[in-house]
Parts: structure tokens; C-alpha cells; sequence
């Protein structure tokens, strides 16, 4: 049995924006040229490793805007 996994796109894209933002990464480089967006944004990976709250505050307000989900389980 061949067994896969498929992530949306989305998935994939939080993970890598975890692992840059993360603090233990602020010393990492990519080659110039890469970049994660956020709605119209894009935001060059090397200017960006380690500066989660950076990030958090740069989104802040289009964040607020977006529908909201909650499970009561």
C-alpha cells in the first residue's frame, strides 16, 4: 500500500512561517529571492527570520477582519 499525505497549501505555508519566525532561527539565510505573503503583503524571508511578534504585529489589524471559527466540542 502506497501511503500519502496531502496537506492543503495553506499547511505548508504556516509551517515554514513557524519555522522562520521562530526565535531559534534568527540567525538563518535563505538565497535572496523568497519570501512569505499575507493577503497583497510579501515579506522577504531573510529580513524576517526570529521577529515573530514583528510579524504578529505587522498582520495585527487584517487579521481582526477575518471570520472567525469556534468549536465548542
Amino acid at each position: 500500500m502506497d501511503e500519502k499525505v496531502a496537506l492543503p497549501d495553506r499547511v505548508i505555508f504556516a509551517l515554514l512561517a513557524i519555522a522562520v519566525l521562530a526565535m531559534q532561527n534568527a540567525d538563518q539565510k535563505v538565497p535572496i529571492g523568497y519570501f512569505l505573503s499575507f493577503e497583497d503583503e510579501r515579506f522577504t524571508i531573510n529580513d524576517w527570520w526570529g521577529r515573530k511578534n514583528d510579524f504578529y504585529r505587522a498582520i495585527y489589524e487584517r487579521v481582526q477582519r477575518m471570520p472567525r471559527l469556534t468549536m465548542n466540542l
